[in-house]
């Protein structure tokens, strides 16, 4: 595999919407004994940054506390200019094109959140900024947040932000923490102004909660996601490099806001062509957290992922068909095999080894045809390198591509269901896979069939439960 098209996988695959690069961070706020409530209550989220404790720093941070939701940190990003103009705005969400689980998940949430909203307003009696109200108003928003529903979440914000600032005031913790929700939530609409109201409120997070405190390293790393947002990658590894110690030192390493800017700062590496920074510093973390948290830590599971994408942008298939390898079990265990994450894993890892044997053979002096033409006689799109060969096998190789196929022909039709055939980290494994096998004698036409089937729905935007893998059937 080039290192050009692993480069393209990798950083789709961290700005995507891979569930490994999901970046949450969660608070702890006070609240008067009358009037505590969940208010703010995080979003459910496979990976969130949760406060170990709830030291509270400045003197006006005493009282009881409830926890507060998230402002999600994972943004997409796909050009590789740091000076790349604003995003053109995302398509509005659509249940209807989520996976069958997430589109029943999403409405029965919404429906619930409404319904304990119409009941919060005929219970306060006419008081609109009654904590019930509040509360289930950021339920609802919750709700959205975590389905990604990013214009419903902004609208329910808009209307939750003046209650919480009519009950609690402008400068008072849960009043902030609303308002920097609705900045990271528009950001998809006006994320130039995202940035310029979240960077305002880095003075006031300091003096209500703490230069140190989680809610304030918490906000400095949703602007560094924003600047993600507009492609501005220097600009995010600056403020995620400068973050990281702070974070280290407030929090400790092996806490999960030191895990996500890792990744996140990995991941602005590998957008500014710095893959081997970004091997260092995972591979940094990873010894240093591993020996307390063990090998089946969700961080040490995840910052693993992160770790073999890198791998494979530098080529070095052996190290991270290794590295699935030593994760599988504890990923079995973990998250089950039937998750996404695991499918995803096991998928990248058939894949890696094929590329490794491919690595091996042309160094041994395999015999080698010149790289495949596509119909205008031009090099194939899935070969892109003038040294990426078909290579000839032994028939132990041959078998053990045979078994690495038949890893795919479950891998593929997993993925075609969930995350969905049309999303990033299912095409970009198909797009390695098909490089694999192009690039192998015997496989090339399976392999081309493949590389079009996927470029052709790409390209046609198609849906569909039966994706591109069905092109092999």
């Amino acid at each position: 595999m080039t290192r050009a098209v692993a480069m393209a996988c990798w950083k789709a695959s961290r700005g995507g919407q891979c569930p490994t690069a999901c970046v949450a961070t969660s608070w702890a706020v006070p609240f008067t004994p009358s009037r505590r409530c969940s208010f703010l209550r995080p979003p459910v989220m496979e990976m969130r940054w949760v406060s170990r404790t709830n030291r509270l720093i400045h003197p006006s941070v005493t009282k009881p506390v409830s926890h507060v939701p998230l402002i999600t940190l994972s943004m997409a990003g796909v050009s590789s200019a740091a000076t790349s103009p604003p995003p053109s705005p995302p398509p509005a969400f659509d249940p209807e094109l989520q996976p069958p689980s997430e589109r029943a998940r999403y409405f029965a949430e919404v429906e619930a959140a409404r319904t304990l909203l119409d009941k919060a307003k005929r219970d306060s009696n006419g008081q609109d900024d009654h904590p019930l109200i509040l509360d289930a108003f950021n339920r609802l928003a919750a709700v959205y947040h975590r389905a990604g529903d990013r214009g419903n979440e902004l609208k329910t914000l808009e209307e939750l932000e003046p209650l919480a600032i009519r009950l609690f005031g402008d400068l008072h913790a849960n009043s902030l923490m609303v308002r920097a929700r609705r900045l990271t939530a528009a950001r998809d609409s006006d994320p130039q102004a995202a940035v310029a109201g979240l960077t305002a409120l880095q003075e006031k997070f300091a003096t209500v909660f703490g230069a140190e405190h989680e809610c304030t390293l918490s906000l400095v790393h949703a602007i560094a996601g924003t600047h993600h947002f507009m492609s501005q990658y220097e600009e995010e590894r600056k403020l995620l490099e400068a973050l990281l110690p702070r974070i280290r030192r407030a929090l400790g390493e092996s806490h999960m806001g030191t895990c996500q800017t890792v990744l996140c700062l990995s991941r602005a590496l590998g957008y500014l062509d710095q893959p081997e920074a970004s091997r260092q510093l995972l591979v940094e973390h990873l010894t240093a957290v591993k020996p307390s948290l063990g090998p089946s830590h969700p961080h040490v599971l995840q910052v693993g992922c992160g770790l073999a994408l890198v791998h494979a942008v530098l080529e070095e298939f052996e190290a991270e068909s290794a590295l699935r390898e030593s994760l599988a079990p504890y990923m079995a265990a973990g998250v089950g095999k039937d998750s996404v994450n695991y499918v995803l894993s096991e998928g990248h890892r058939a894949v890696a080894a094929w590329h490794a044997m491919l690595a091996r053979l042309r160094t041994s002096g395999q015999p080698q045809q010149p790289p495949p033409l596509s119909t205008d006689g031009c090099a194939s799109p899935s070969s892109p390198s003038p040294a990426a060969a078909i290579v000839a096998l032994t028939d132990a190789d041959r078998s053990d591509c045979d078994k690495r196929v038949q890893v795919m022909d479950w891998v593929g039709p997993s993925l075609d269901k969930e995350p969905g055939a049309m999303h990033s980290d299912t095409v970009n494994l198909m797009l390695r896979y098909a490089e694999a096998m192009t690039h192998t004698q015997g496989y090339e036409s399976q392999g081309e069939a493949l590389f079009q089937a996927v470029m052709g729905r790409v390209g046609s935007g198609a849906g569909g439960a039966d994706g591109p893998h069905a092109a092999l059937v």
